[in-house]
């Protein structure tokens, strides 16, 4: 039952996932998913999580409509469209936990190796192979299909290509916005998405409005290099905040 208190705490929620978002580019569903599975359960969080995000995508996808690289986020897509069904069958049927642990660890020791590295590998857009791209859209398909944790894996691959800070955060929205389309509809078509669900969604909405605003504007404030670091540092505690909500199952 949606209470005057419950809805608050929703409203904050969403306000912080979208400025994590809209500072580092990617980060919502891990700022929200731990906190909303705390008050709703984990399958409503899940659905929830991926509405606010598709939303959130939508506000900080408009300032950079100018540079989005179709080519490679398409690629990642496609890799995706493969990945996503079997995520969100694994949120219908399976325990994530060993996931998101596995995940967690990953992310924690690549981001830690990208920290210590004099310059990152790769160069700019477009120098990637497909095949490269097309397994981590798969991989990111399959984990954001079952509980909204594909920002870690989209940005660890922008990380390590090197790419400018406006090309890094165009790529990952763009991607985030078309991917949270296809897991919003499976969630709907498999029964995920309940009333109270959407109702919550839209009740935040203008909370996330506010937070994509701020977190934007800190966003552009923040030089190359400093992006980049922030970039790194936001994997590091990505991943170990998936390691703790793994631990505590």
């Amino acid at each position: 039952m949606l209470t005057p208190p419950l809805l608050a705490a929703v409203a904050g929620i969403a306000f912080l996932s979208a400025f994590a978002q809209g500072v580092a580019g990617f980060g919502s569903a891990l700022v929200a998913m731990p906190l909303l599975a705390l008050l709703i359960g984990v399958r409503d969080a899940a659905a929830l999580v991926a509405l606010l995000s598709l939303a959130t995508n939508v506000a900080l996808l408009l300032p950079v409509r100018r540079a989005l690289p179709w080519r490679l986020v398409g690629t990642l897509l496609a890799g995706s469209a493969a990945g996503i069904p079997i995520g969100v069958l694994f949120l219908v049927g399976t325990d994530p936990r060993l996931a998101r642990a596995l995940l967690g660890a990953t992310l924690v020791a690549t981001s830690a190796a990208l920290l210590v590295a004099r310059r990152a590998p790769g160069g700019p857009v477009g120098s990637s192979s497909g095949g490269s791209a097309l397994a981590v859209g798969a991989l990111a398909g399959l984990i954001g299909g079952a509980f909204n944790a594909n920002g870690p894996v989209i940005a660890l691959f922008a990380a390590g290509r090197g790419w400018a800070k406006r090309e890094t955060h165009a790529a990952m929205q763009l991607y985030f916005f078309v991917s949270g389309l296809a897991i919003v509809a499976l969630h709907g078509a498999g029964g995920i998405t309940s009333r109270q669900v959407l109702l919550s969604a839209l009740f935040s909405l203008p909370f996330l409005g506010a937070g994509s605003l701020a977190g934007w504007a800190v966003h552009r404030r923040v030089d190359e290099g400093r992006y980049r670091l922030l970039l790194r540092l936001s994997l590091l505690a990505a991943g170990a905040a998936l390691l703790v909500t793994a631990a505590r199952g």
